[in-house]
């Protein structure tokens, strides 16, 4: 029952994947679905891209380890992500941009900085491609026991298929369906799990303060205090407020979300529909991962939280339809990836190499690239990396500590320049990769160069603003 309730989400996500290749008529439906959407379709394609196999296998996980401490880790950081999204929609849409590297070069009048953060985010989106199939491939292998490779080839053939030929047009439009499913899906399967097996939330409560040892080795009362039993400072809490800004509003596949509506009151509409259903989406998440832990004490992998309890504790009908909401949000995740790659790789490297290139020849070239990185993906995921959430939060530092800095200065100060945003992005990017490694104090690498690049930026800003002048002053005293 649970393959054949999967299987007909995957027919359905095919159908409507199918209807947006018919409605792809010139390159910008392909890159940006024609720019024309509304606040709920947008609304639904942000929300089914930011819910990951990450968020919930990986959020589910972390939850297993931290109990009702992960609302503070989690919630505060990201509800704060999306208002910073808010404040900044209308500047990035300003100058048109399809790419964040395409509005860094307008920006900053910097070829460099274009060709640089293009090529770190086709980097890094071949890892999200190989992190949302080792996502599903866990999943499916826990719950119908198929083959993880198996898993992988099917689930990455039926996203190359929609993904590649109908462009950001089936994206959103499957990004609409399948954000419904994994909404439903998760919500559903919570509830069911915490009425017949605690009857309440408060006997969820009550039963969680008493949980002691595990693969983390917690006291009692840990699980049910928001700082973990004091183990949650605020340095903590605020490198991850750093952290979450920095990931949202970097991350190409989100900021494209900006790009896609048809006017800046669309865009900040689609952050805050999105962000109420999201909230209550990740309480869920956490809830879920916290029963976990009462019912399943003794897992040796967190990862493993979320397929286990929702293999063990649902009848077969509600667990395929969990199963979908699974799918449901790797799929729109990967996909959102894989557009992004081929629409960075044919805009900010193909188009600026060939610079004659005809528009339909961008169309070949944009297929190309985005059925390349997803085959190099599902090859990459048959041998998956252990610790998701590990690999999650590595990306988005590489990405954060190298664009937040220059993101950010081209919204909001007039005086950055260009050597400051070269410069800034540079040692940001380099910073995050060597802090991520040790994480010192607790902070997150995102943070750390962030906040490294963007001191960097304005110290070098300033100083080129103050040589200009003088350059300026020496001219006219020299007539």
């Amino acid at each position: 029952m649970q393959i054949l309730i999967f299987g007909i989400m995957l027919l359905i996500v095919l159908a409507v994947g199918f209807y947006g290749y018919v409605k792809t008529k010139d390159l910008e439906d392909y890159y940006l679905a024609g720019r024309k959407l509304g606040v709920w379709l947008a609304a639904g394609s942000f929300g089914a891209t930011y819910i990951s196999s990450v968020t919930i296998v990986g959020f589910t996980g972390t939850s297993y380890l931290r109990g009702y401490g992960f609302f503070a880790f989690l919630l505060i950081p990201i509800a704060i992500a999306w208002l910073v999204l808010y404040f900044i929609a209308g500047e990035l849409r300003r100058l048109g941009p399809v790419t964040v590297s395409e509005y860094l070069e307008q920006r900053f009048k910097s070829p460099f900085l274009s060709m640089w953060s293009a090529a770190i985010y086709l980097a890094i989106l071949c890892i999200f491609v190989i992190l949302q199939l080792r996502g599903i491939g866990l999943v499916l292998q826990q719950l119908v026991g198929w083959e993880y490779s198996t898993v992988v080839l099917l689930i990455g053939a039926i996203l190359l298929l929609y993904t590649t030929f109908g462009g950001m047009t089936s994206v959103v439009w499957t990004d609409g369906i399948q954000f419904i499913i994994l909404w439903l899906g998760v919500s559903i399967g919570t509830i069911y799990i915490i009425v017949t097996q605690f009857g309440s939330v408060s006997n969820l409560n009550a039963r969680l303060a008493l949980v002691t040892g595990g693969i983390n080795n917690v006291s009692a009362g840990d699980l049910v205090s928001f700082n973990q039993g004091g183990s949650l400072t605020w340095l903590t809490i605020g490198s991850m407020v750093i952290f979450a800004v920095v990931a949202s509003s970097t991350l190409p596949y989100y900021l494209m979300r900006l790009f896609i509506c048809k006017d800046t009151l669309t865009a900040k509409g689609m952050i805050g529909v999105s962000g109420a259903f999201m909230v209550v989406f990740y309480t869920f998440i956490v809830l879920a991962g916290s029963a976990a832990r009462v019912l399943e004490p003794n897992l040796q992998s967190a990862d493993h939280a979320f397929p286990l309890l929702m293999n063990n504790y649902l009848p077969p009908v509600l667990g395929g339809f969990v199963l979908s909401a699974v799918g449901a949000a790797i799929l729109s995740t990967a996909d959102s990836a894989l557009i992004a790659a081929g629409t960075i790789f044919s805009k900010d490297f193909y188009a600026k190499i060939k610079k004659d290139v005809s528009e339909q020849q961008l169309f070949v070239i944009s297929r190309i690239a985005t059925g390349t990185i997803g085959v190099l993906g599902m090859l990459l995921a048959l041998r998956p990396p252990k610790m998701m959430l590990d690999l999650w939060v590595f990306q988005a530092a590489v990405i954060g500590g190298a664009i937040a800095a220059p993101l950010y200065a081209g919204v909001f100060w007039k005086g950055a320049k260009k050597e400051g945003a070269i410069a800034g992005t540079v040692a940001g990017c380099i910073t995050a990769i060597i802090w991520d490694l040790n994480k010192p104090w607790g902070i997150a690498g995102a943070a750390a160069g962030a906040v490294i690049g963007l001191i960097l930026l304005v110290v070098i800003s300033l100083a080129v603003k103050e040589k200009d002048a003088a350059s300026t002053l020496t001219g006219s005293q020299s007539k």
